[in-house]
């Protein structure tokens, strides 16, 4: 039986609302979808545009300062740029030409038929073609239109396979296309601003140029009447002179040595875990020595690293300025000369030895001229100065010279010579980028200049004798390397050994165990076990750093490393009435010791 059409009127509308609800949730879908996919792209593709949307604009910032010599005002030429006429080629040019002629021909036939017309001389025959008209009527404008729509339709519908997209969902490559004009312009906007500012940048750039120019201008004719820089001292006698053969004369006079190898980690010692107590300045004064591993590590970073290293050298840069120059200053046997082969070793660099006892006799201009010369060319290399004392002496009276005498002859005379050649060639010759570095070791700095060696050295490092804890370290470490290891019983009394030398340096240390632990001994030590008592009497032997010295050595550490300053000013902030008290009772004492010379002239002149 047939449905009456009331029944299917009703299925009818029933299928369209369900098609209609369909095309809405899909409407929906797409809509949801379309904004995150417009979401990834600012997420993932943002950046990129971006990166390519300036390298556009300063690519024609560039091109149009090339071409007109000017930065553009605005980048709003950028975007006028392709509305600009290109120049023709002559083909372009000869067709163009070619197009004129033909247009002028046409206009002078037309002009004739007119005529012919008028006149009535020509008359319209049944008989003409009908096709001829076509040349006459002009092209639609809707076929543009359909061959665009025809040209989309190939690139993306014409291939597409939609047999499994049942449902006809959405393409998300397409709602990406349509999506990044979108993005793309929003990005525009904040890319102009960006260019704005670069130029606003470059054009202030430019205009402060200019105006350097100009002052540089007028101090260029004054520039170019100074004259060159002088030579060194005994830089012309040398300046011919190959360094290869300066090196093997420096061989030959022994300035040139090879040093036993020695490594950094031979340099034993631990770190001073109290050291945090010099951070008071109350106690700075009575304040633990530096550790030998601080030390060491101080070397490490400011020597080892940037001789050893080129890119290191370039950027080790300590309160503004590069570190050319080390001293070492302690007492003897506490490990000075060791930390100079240890970095000639670690850094592979030449050591050039120009000691008092290295160069007596031979100290002149010319010896430091071949030195230096021979160091910046045969780079990594040391300058070493043992003694330094004698190379900077301090000013004596000549009361005192006179009842002293000379005690240490020619060589301390000589040695002093090249002070001011030396100066000269580590402000001018050496510089911040070359690898070369003055180190001067010294047991007597009191001695020394005190002007002289703040000013020549840029790095002072006090060597002390070690503390309880490293001694007990050497003891330990000479006694296993002499008489082999295990040799210490664990009821070997080594921290009694360890306070007993307390004031000797880990040179003496050494001694003792090479005097104590001979071939002899060490092969009886199964039957005869080592005793503290055969150690006490060759430690005896050896130099001891007694208190007066070790004292002098701490002031001299706390003045050279800036200490002794601080505490003064520390001390006149937290007290300044005491300070006062002290310049009036010392203007006071002065102004008594007046009146007292006064009353004694007046009684000379009444007795007279």
């Amino acid at each position: 039986m047939k449905k009456p059409r009331r029944m299917q009127r009703i299925e009818q509308k029933r299928m369209r609302l369900q098609i209609l609800e369909m095309v809405c949730l899909m409407r929906e879908d797409y809509e949801k979808a379309k904004e995150d996919v417009k979401n990834r792209v600012k997420e993932n593709e943002a950046p990129d545009i971006r990166d390519g949307m300036l390298d556009e604009r300063r690519e024609w910032i560039r091109k149009h300062r090339e071409d007109t010599g000017k930065l553009p005002k605005d980048v709003k030429g950028f975007y006028k740029k392709d509305q600009l006429e290109k120049p023709l080629t002559e083909e372009e040019k000869e067709k163009e030409e070619a197009e004129k002629a033909e247009k002028k021909k046409k206009k002078k036939e037309k002009k004739k038929d007119k005529k012919k017309d008028k006149k009535g001389k020509k008359k319209k025959t049944e008989e003409e073609d009908p096709l001829k008209k076509i040349d006459f009527i002009k092209s639609s404008v809707l076929i543009p239109a359909i061959e665009n729509e025809v040209q989309k339709y190939s690139e993306n519908w014409e291939k597409k396979d939609e047999t499994e997209n049942f449902l006809q969902k959405y393409d998300a490559e397409m709602i990406k296309n349509l999506v990044r004009p979108d993005v793309e312009s929003s990005i525009q906007d904040e890319v102009d601003k960006l260019i704005e500012m670069e130029l606003e940048n470059l054009q202030n750039l430019i205009s402060k140029k200019k105006k350097k120019k100009k002052k540089s201008k007028k101090k260029k004719s004054k520039k170019k009447g100074k004259k060159k820089r002088k030579p060194l001292p005994g830089e012309n006698k040398i300046a011919k002179r190959e360094s290869k053969n300066l090196l093997s004369e420096l061989v030959e006079q022994g300035i040139a040595k090879k040093l036993q190898v020695t490594s950094i980690k031979d340099f034993a010692g631990e770190y001073n875990y109290l050291g945090s107590v010099m951070d008071n300045w109350r106690v700075r004064e009575n304040a633990p020595d530096p550790s030998l591993a601080q030390i060491r590590q101080i070397i490490s970073e400011y020597s080892i690293l940037p001789m050893g290293s080129e890119f290191v050298k370039k950027r080790a840069v300590y309160d503004g300025k590069a570190i050319k120059s080390m001293l070492f200053f302690g007492g003897a046997g506490t490990g000075k000369t060791m930390m100079v082969r240890a970095i000639a070793h670690e850094t592979a660099s030449l050591l050039l030895d120009i000691s008092p006892h290295a160069i007596d006799g031979k100290a002149d201009d010319v010896l430091v001229a071949t030195v230096m010369k021979v160091a910046k060319d045969f780079q990594p290399a040391i300058i070493y100065m043992d003694e330094c004392e004698l190379i900077f002496p301090a000013k004596k009276g000549k009361k005192k010279k006179k009842k002293g005498g000379d005690a240490g002859g020619s060589s301390k005379k000589s040695a002093a010579r090249i002070k001011k050649t030396l100066v000269k060639y580590k402000k001018q010759f050496v510089k911040d980028n070359t690898r070369i570095m003055f180190i001067g070791c010294t047991t007597a700095p009191e001695d020394a200049s005190k002007v002289d060696i703040k000013t020549f050295f840029d790095k002072k490092l006090y060597f002390p004798c070690p503390d309880y804890t490293n001694r007990r370290l050497i003891w330990r470490r000479m006694i296993e390397h002499y008489a082999g290891p295990n040799t210490i019983k664990p009821d070997f009394p080594l921290s009694i050994l360890a306070d007993i030398s307390e004031g000797y340096s880990s040179g003496s240390i050494k001694q003792a165990c090479e005097k104590v632990l001979t071939e002899q001994r060490i092969k009886s030590l199964r039957n005869r076990p080592i005793t503290i008592s055969e150690f006490i009497g060759p430690l005896s032997l050896t130099q001891h750093v007694d208190q007066d010295t070790y004292q002098k050595y701490k002031d001299f550490y706390h003045e050279w490393s800036g200490d002794k300053e601080m505490v003064k000013k520390m001390q006149q902030a937290e007290n300044p009435e005491a300070e006062d008290d002290k310049k009036k009772g010392a203007k006071g004492g002065k102004g008594k010791k007046k009146k007292q010379n006064q009353q004694l002239k007046l009684l000379t002149y009444t007795l007279n």
